[in-house]
């Protein structure tokens, strides 16, 4: 809210010249929106706060703050707050198609960065009813457009940082909208959607990540959506196996195309962590996760305690499934390569 012959707008607002690199900051914050420019900067002058302490109390509770009444500006629709502002949005979206609310509130609970429309056409079923059936045919298509007639959203298309001709269709928050959007569910609906969410990446999540540059283009797609996911959704109860399966393919993802090894082990550990407390380590999924740490281990230099790891993977897999099984066989001739090296 400023240009090359203008003082940024909260140092016009409040004269606080004093406070211009956290005026930025702020400014920043709050996407750019005068409405909540307004908001702040009453608050702040009826309360005699600075700008950086507002700038804190918005990153801990912003659904609060943007529904604050008494600082909206009596011209504004007789002080229709920015939260009530962007709420009457979206209703006024739901009667254009009941699919609007919901697909905006899911996409809120992601991490604010764009997000691939095909999370929700390819794993539509993963949401359940009602929404799964309204999102059919063109029914995500019509969601869209309604939530755009509001500009609560954008859809944009977004080439590949690393080969421009592969472009995906995306769906963008105003992060501000993102906010209230969040706001209009908590608690278990909340914990639902974060479950429905991570098996709807799952479904989407490629499979063999490690080695096939063809699938790194949608990995990368995913990737700051399904990381951010697996911090929020732990422990969440009854979200262990898509939980462990995501760290596990993120894990992959980084020893096999970015070679960011230290990132990888973080992540194969903790979804071994997960396995083995739920399922026990004698579980096939354990057993691979433990396999996967090993080999990365050996990648990573780290050959002691690779060996330790594929030893101990190798006895219980005996145990289990025999010396005759071929998943024996792989973590054999894993640990053989352990030994070469």
């Amino acid at each position: 809210m400023a240009d090359g012959n203008r003082r940024p707008y909260f140092i016009a607002r409040t004269g606080r010249e004093q406070e211009r690199e956290a005026a930025a900051a702020l400014s920043e914050a709050l996407g750019g929106l005068p409405l909540a420019h307004e908001q702040a900067a009453a608050y702040c002058e009826r309360l005699e706060m600075s700008l950086t302490e507002y700038h804190k109390r918005f990153e801990a509770t912003p659904a609060r703050l943007l529904d604050s009444e008494r600082d909206a500006p009596p011209e504004y629709h007789d002080r229709l707050t920015v939260a009530k502002t962007f709420g009457l949005a979206i209703d006024e979206a739901a009667q254009l198609h009941p699919a609007a609310e919901p697909l905006i509130v899911h996409a809120a609970l992601l991490a604010p960065e764009p997000i691939p429309l095909f999370l929700f056409s390819e794993a539509r079923e993963k949401f359940g009813e009602p929404l799964a059936s309204m999102l059919a045919d063109d029914g995500l298509d019509e969601a869209v457009a309604a939530l755009r007639i509001f500009r609560l959203v954008d859809r944009e298309t977004i080439s590949d940082e690393r080969d421009p001709t592969m472009t995906t269709d995306c769906l963008r928050l105003h992060p501000l909208v993102r906010e209230v959007a969040r706001s209009r569910c908590e608690g278990a609906v909340a914990n639902d959607i974060l479950s429905d969410l991570l098996a709807s990446l799952m479904a989407v999540y490629p499979n063999d990540v490690f080695d096939d540059p063809k699938c790194w283009i949608r990995a990368r797609q995913l990737d700051v959506l399904a990381v951010t996911l697996t911090d929020d959704a732990c422990g969440i109860r009854g979200a262990e196996l898509q939980l462990a399966y995501l760290l596990d393919r993120l894990a992959t993802y980084r020893a096999g195309a970015l070679a960011a090894y230290p990132q990888a082990q973080e992540l194969f550990e903790r979804a071994l962590a997960i396995r083995e407390r739920v399922f026990g380590l004698e579980h096939s999924d354990s057993l691979a996760t433990l396999n996967n740490l090993g080999m990365l281990l050996r990648l990573s230099g780290k050959l002691a305690d690779a060996r330790s790891h594929l030893e101990r993977a190798l006895e219980i897999r005996k145990r289990v499934f025999g010396l005759q099984h071929l998943d024996t066989a792989t973590v054999l001739n894993n640990l053989a390569l352990v030994l070469e090296s």
